[in-house]
């Protein structure tokens, strides 16, 4: 009995040792920019993000947006880094690629606020803010 309490308490100990890496993202699609008429379709996220994956990002109008994100290896720290590299892509209904204004490769401290906007679509406007977070 004792062993099965010792091996429960090291592994919830070894799961709490982990920081995961999140990121929170949102998007605002405003449409009828030029016409004075403003619609606006907002989505939210909070995602974890694990290796390689892309975490991918779809609104009800077909837009979609992927994002890929790891940790900067800094060989003076121990533990994970306080910065963070990033990938992202927006595509439209159709899967073609639009232009962000900022860079879409870039890096970004923890904590830190992130904005890419695209106006690739005629009258219309998407803006992103992406906020990566630490949660034990």
């Amino acid at each position: 009995m004792n062993k099965l309490i010792l091996l429960f308490i090291l592994c919830f100990y070894s799961s709490l040792s982990f920081a995961n890496l999140y990121l929170n993202i949102g998007i605002v699609h405003k449409k009828g920019i030029n016409k004075g008429l403003i619609l606006k379709n907002e989505l939210h996220s909070l995602d974890e993000v694990r290796g390689n994956e892309f975490i991918v990002l779809k609104m009800k109008d077909g837009v979609e947006f992927f994002l890929s994100a790891k940790y900067v290896i800094d060989q003076g720290v121990y533990g994970p880094s306080d910065t963070i590299f990033m990938e992202a892509e927006l595509l439209d209904k159709k899967g073609k690629k639009l232009k962000l204004a900022e860079d879409s490769s870039f890096i970004i401290k923890l904590g830190e606020k992130k904005m890419l906007s695209s106006s690739g679509i005629t009258d219309q406007l998407i803006e992103i803010t992406i906020t990566p977070e630490i949660h034990k």
